[in-house]
């Protein structure tokens, strides 16, 4: 056992599952609400309900469906940047006021909608806009089933011009086609999936945090000095939790980007190409995510975890990085005490992950981060006789002039290219390397292949983990499981 900072090893030692508890609270912004199933007992503790969700939506409303409900507030008399809640809210009023088209609002989990969203979104009445996520193993199924309207020749140019669409990209609504062609989505913020890390621990175990700070030029056997410096000072050098939640494709991601480059990936996908993903170079990438676990850099309780229990041991300074989006600032102020770790940016930063310069240089400049969330419109938009308005919709909240106000009053990070955000200097340095034209924003390997791939890699990184398959043998039925889902779509 990895002993502590304070000499316990790990199973003497716990996560406090009252703070946790609060955690996963702060954290269910998200929640399926009001007229999706007319029961608002889901509504986030302290929050408003969301007041669109009456049930009685007018005919002649825009209904728009996002992950996250409402709340009420002007943002421009707060001095500090609020959540989306109230910065959607807010423009959804200025928008009714500027164009008279009433806007009927209904949020759900994300959860809910990778289960239920095409049923919601394909119902001759259902919303008519609707958040949505990238990749053939999210936004997929509407797509194949066709419940999206393809929006070139209908939103304005500058829209698509002005923001990497990737994740949203088509070629003739075929999943294998993914990542150019037509695009069924329009982002509006993005993040990186980077490696965070923790001040107070990195200085206990003698390592200079400060040429962490936001560095892609880390190359993997610094990092890898790093973590036998945190492991001699006690600590866990990288904290994961996997029982619920993505880390394993997490780890396979930053591996491929760093030894091949994501755009490999894309090959994979297509069948008439001879790339497979149990090709020697992706074995050898996951076999650094094997290396790490049996040089305990990784918590040993990682599959009993899911992903918000394993980062609580970095915000309670007992691991020196984790690996999250930006929005992970909500777990520091439900579990962390200030005293002891301060905020971001402060008590903990991020830098990109370690890259491989012998073996792929340009992998500096592939990071790990895209937008995450985009709207997109409903194929039944046009029998509803609405289709006019959602487009007025995303020209209006996808402008450059909302995209300014949102990244002057809102916690997030606009996809805007051209619009850096405000809420802070964590924030603006992400947007700036995830903009800047050296980088890449390389998106995640199980979200660019299908479901069916991602599955077989959680369940195989989970048997590689705990001694029962290599590598080799995860990415072969990884491989197999992907074939099998390719065959439903050529």
């Amino acid at each position: 056992m990895t002993p502590g900072p304070r000499g316990e090893t790990r199973d003497e030692r716990t996560v406090d599952r009252r703070r946790f508890l609060a955690a996963s609270a702060a954290a269910g912004g998200i929640v399926i609400a009001g007229c999706l199933d007319g029961d608002d007992a889901d509504d986030v503790p302290g929050e408003e309900p969301d007041d669109g969700d009456d049930g009685d939506t007018p005919e002649d409303a825009l209904t728009l469906m996002t992950y996250e409900g409402l709340e009420e507030g002007d943002p421009t008399e707060h001095d500090e940047p609020v959540g989306i809640e109230m910065v959607l809210n807010y423009l959804i009023e200025e928008f009714e006021e500027e164009t008279g088209i009433e806007v009927e609002h209904q949020s759900i989990s994300i959860e809910e909608w990778r289960t239920q969203g095409p049923t919601i979104v394909g119902a001759s009445d259902g919303p008519v806009v609707s958040e949505t996520m990238g990749g053939p193993g999210e936004i997929g199924t509407f797509i194949s089933e066709g419940h999206l309207l393809p929006l070139d020749n209908h939103v304005d140019e500058s829209l698509v011009e002005t923001r990497d669409v990737t994740g949203w990209q088509f070629e003739d609504g075929n999943l294998l086609r993914f990542g150019s062609g037509e695009v069924y989505g329009i982002p509006h913020y993005m993040s990186g999936l980077p490696l965070w890390f923790n001040v107070p621990v990195l200085e206990e175990a003698g390592v200079d945090y400060e040429r962490l700070r936001h560095a892609n030029d880390v190359t993997l056997e610094e990092f890898e000095g790093i973590c036998e410096d945190v492991l001699d000072a006690g600590y866990t050098p990288l904290a994961l939790g996997n029982r619920v939640g993505g880390h394993i494709p997490y780890m396979m991601s930053f591996a491929v980007n760093k030894t091949v480059g994501h755009e490999e990936v894309f090959d994979v996908l297509d069948p008439e190409t001879d790339r497979q993903i149990n090709d020697e170079e992706f074995v050898d990438a996951l076999g650094i995510f094997e290396d790490w676990w049996q040089r305990e850099f990784i918590n040993d309780d990682t599959l009993a975890l899911d992903e918000d229990e394993g980062q609580t041991y970095f915000f309670q300074n007992e691991a020196a990085f984790m690996s999250d989006g930006i929005w992970i600032g909500y777990l520091w102020d439900a579990v962390s005490d200030p005293d002891d770790l301060g905020p971001m940016g402060e008590g903990w930063d991020y830098m990109w992950w370690p890259y491989r310069p012998d073996v792929y240089e340009e992998g500096r400049h592939e990071l790990l981060g895209f937008n995450v969330g985009a709207y997109s419109i409903s194929s039944t938009a046009e029998e509803q006789g609405l289709l006019d308005e959602a487009i007025e919709w995303l020209d209006f909240y996808m402008s450059e002039e909302t995209a300014e106000f949102r990244a002057e009053h809102m916690d997030r990070i606009p996809s805007h290219e051209d619009v850096p955000p405000t809420a802070g200097p964590v924030q603006e340095a992400m947007h700036a390397d995830l903009t800047a034209e050296e980088n890449v924003q390389a998106w995640r390997t199980d979200v660019i292949l299908l479901p069916a791939f991602g599955e077989a890699l959680r369940d195989g990184g989970q048997s590689m983990l705990e001694g029962d398959a290599t590598p080799q043998e995860v990415l072969d039925d990884a491989q197999e499981a992907l074939e099998s889902a390719q065959e439903q779509h050529t």
